[in-house]
C-alpha cells in the first residue's frame, strides 16, 4: 500500500485491495466509526474518552455486528480485552 498521507486514500486502497476480506473491512469500519463518535463527543459534549475505551467499544461493536449476522470464523471474533458483547436496548 505504500506511503499514504491521508486517511481517505488509505481506506480507499484498503477497501479496494482484493486480499482484504470482510472480517478486516468490518473491523476497520467499526474502529473508524468509534473514532468518529469519540471525536463528536469531544467537540459537542466536551467529553474526552481515552483511546483504550474507544478501542474496546469498537471491538465490542464489531463482535456484536459479526455475531448478529451469524458469521463465525473459528472464534475469530474473540478478542482479549473484550469481556462480553453488550447488546444495545432501545426504550421509548
Amino acid at each position: 500500500m505504500g506511503d499514504v498521507n491521508r486517511l481517505d486514500a488509505w481506506l480507499c486502497d484498503l477497501f479496494c485491495c482484493p486480499d482484504v476480506n470482510d472480517f478486516c473491512m468490518a473491523l476497520v469500519a467499526m474502529v473508524c466509526w468509534e473514532i468518529w463518535k469519540a471525536r463528536c463527543s469531544f467537540v459537542f459534549e466536551n467529553l474526552s474518552p481515552g483511546p483504550v475505551l474507544v478501542g474496546d467499544k469498537a471491538l465490542s461493536l464489531f463482535n456484536e455486528f459479526w455475531m448478529a449476522n451469524g458469521w463465525f470464523l473459528d472464534n475469530a471474533v474473540i478478542f482479549s480485552g473484550v469481556n462480553e458483547v453488550q447488546v444495545a436496548n432501545w426504550f421509548l
